[in-house]
Formats: C-alpha cells, structure tokens, sequence
C-alpha cells in the first residue's frame, strides 16, 4: 500500500514539475526554480534508481569537479548558481525525466503548446496587451498590425525550435500525430514568425524524407508541396526585401539576409572571444566567476562560452553526444540539437529542453 501510495505522489509532482515548466516564462511566474527544486528533490531521494553507464558517470564526475572550482573560484555564489542553471540545468532535468518515463503521454503536450501559441496570438492582436501575459513581450510587428506572442519560450524563436522538436519526436519516433494535429502545428509555426523554427522545420523535413527507406507517394507530394511554399515565401520576401525596415512592413527577422546576417556575426564572435581572452580561470570557467550574469542575447553559444568558459561549452557538447541514446538518426539529431541552440540558446528554457531531452532519451523509452 505505502509502495502505491509513494508513486501516486512522485507522480503528481512530476505533473507538477511539467506544469510549473509550462508557465515558466510567463509574467505571474518568471521563473523554473520550482520545476528545478522538484527534479533535484527527487534525484536525491530515488538516487539509487538511476540508471548510468560508465561512460556517463565519467561525465558526471567531470561535471561535479567542474561545479567544485565554480564555488571555489566565484565571488558570487547565486549568479554562479544560476548559470548553471541556465546553461547546464539540462543534466539535472534529464536525470529526472530518466526517472519519469512513460508519465507523460507528449502528444497531449503537444497540442496543448500548438493551442496556446494560437490562442495568444489571437489574443494579443485583439484585447490583451502582451505586457500583461509576458516578462519579455515582443515589440516588432509585421505588416504593421501583427505581434507574434512569445508564448511557453519566453522568445518565438525559442518556443518554434522547441515546437518543431517535439514534432520531429512525435512524427518520427511515435508516429503520433493525426492530420489536424500537422494542419495546428503549421498554422502555429507561421503565426510564431520565426527563421530558426522555419529552418529547423525545412531541415527536418528533408531529412526525413532521405532517411525514410519505404517512400510512398505522399511523401514525394508533401516534399514538392513544401519546397513550392518554401519558394514562393522566398518570392515574397523578396519582393518586400527592400520594405522589411519601413512602418508598414517588418520582414527583417525572416530574411534570408538577417539570417546570413546573424550566422556571420556569431562566427565574427566567436573568432574575437578566442583571440582576445587570455588563457585563465576566466577564459576556462567563465565570467559567471566574476559575478556577471547574461542569459539573454541572439548568440546562443557565444553566450555558453562567455558565461560558463571553455570546460562549460565542452561539458554541454559531451552531454549530448553521451545522453543521446537514441541511435536511429544519430548525427541527424545531434545536428537539431545545435541548430536549435543556435541562435537562442533553447536548453535555458526549461520545456524547450523537456522536448530535446524527450528526444535524446527516446530508445530508453519503452511505448
């Protein structure tokens, strides 16, 4: 009975932990410290239920060395505390999701992330100002009357990487979803406006078009549809290429040129982060020993490096390349996984990084 009793409630905190990483990003909440205090409890009490190989308990001695010379060399202890949080929290949130599978049925998850995205767009282009619903509202609009809404991700590009992901699993892996369930997702993604979801989605597609050894004739149909679509969209911007700065039209953030724009700069960055930082505890820990914090900016990995240092972007690329279990499109999910930290960095949002560890994890999973 107390053996029953014990799982009913890991359960409901884990529902708990889900929803709490649902709203996250939203104004009333502004924060996963409660999805992050559930997750950490839990490890700690079901330690002994974890399952690790050698190679991933090697990675985690690492990891805990690492976090030793964080609190021996930081002169803030919180912002240390919270980049890490940020930047690597991922390891944490994955120990515990190992601890959950089967919970969570992630096509209702879905449907509920596609929801939201376009009931909030409806909203905040008709009677609610985004001030009121987001910590962080977009200003931009297109066509000088359309706002996208920031939704679950805090950012539109951060909610589509993460949207896009979660299809990619669900179509993929599951083979889930229903037709309405692709005609919500595409309406979603173009209400979302956002190049990295587009791309991301664009990749996927092709992707699994070549990977799939029994074509049929809806596959091919649904590719030609999507490269149709893809230059006709092209046509259009551009058409408008030379008004995306104007009042009545705001093309700038969906331009082949923005995004050749933004590729460039991260690449010029990083270049000047590694020729101007001397070889220090600085250079290998990161800023976050300094007592700087920045968890927000267009350069995703630029930001992993500055706040967390060399070790720390090493750590993260040793975490997905040795957490991902799924060895079915190895390489090809690996390469999402980046993309999708890009440009934003999604794994500091905490759903966004529920969908990426969902995916890594998926052949541990037994449906």
């Amino acid at each position: 009975m107390m053996k029953s009793i014990n799982f009913d409630i890991r359960t409901f905190f884990f529902y708990l932990f889900i929803f709490f990483s649902l709203i996250a990003e939203y104004k009333f909440l502004n924060s996963s410290v409660i999805s992050y205090v559930i997750a950490i409890f839990f490890i700690f009490y079901d330690c002994n239920k974890i399952e690790l190989n050698k190679l991933q308990i090697i990675f985690l001695l690492f990891f805990s060395f690492y976090f030793i010379l964080l609190l021996y060399y930081s002169v803030d202890l919180v912002i240390t505390l919270k980049n890490i949080k940020f930047f690597l929290g991922s390891i944490i949130i994955y120990l515990y999701l190992s601890l959950n599978k089967n919970k969570l049925n992630y096509i209702y998850i879905f449907r509920i992330a596609y929801s939201l995205i376009i009931i909030e767009s409806f909203a905040v282009n008709t009677f609610i100002d985004q001030s009121l619903i987001y910590h962080t509202p977009h200003k931009a609009e297109f066509f000088n009357f359309y706002s996208r809404p920031p939704s679950f991700g805090g950012i539109a590009s951060l909610t589509g990487a993460g949207l896009v992901i979660l299809y990619y699993y669900l179509h993929v892996y599951l083979n889930k979803l229903r037709y309405f369930d692709s005609i919500f997702f595409l309406i979603s993604l173009v209400l979302l406006f956002s190049t990295t979801a587009f791309a991301i989605f664009y990749i996927i597609i092709i992707g699994i078009f070549f990977t799939k050894e029994n074509k049929c004739y809806s596959d091919y149909g649904y590719l030609l549809l999507i490269i149709l679509l893809s230059i006709i969209f092209l046509l259009v911007l551009n058409y408008f290429t030379d008004q995306y700065l104007s009042d009545t039209f705001n093309f700038q953030k969906i331009t082949i040129t923005y995004f050749l724009k933004i590729v460039t700069m991260t690449f010029e960055k990083w270049n000047d982060f590694f020729v101007t930082n001397d070889f220090s505890v600085n250079y290998l820990l990161g800023r976050q020993v300094l007592g700087i914090i920045r968890t927000s900016g267009d350069n995703g990995f630029l930001h992993l490096i500055d706040q967390t240092g060399i070790i720390g972007l090493v750590i993260f690329f040793l975490f997905i390349t040795i957490f991902t279990k799924n060895k079915q499109n190895y390489f090809f999910n690996l390469f999402l996984i980046i993309l999708a930290n890009f440009h934003y960095f999604a794994f500091g949002n905490i759903m966004c990084l529920i969908f990426i560890i969902q995916l890594m994890m998926h052949h541990e999973i037994k449906e």
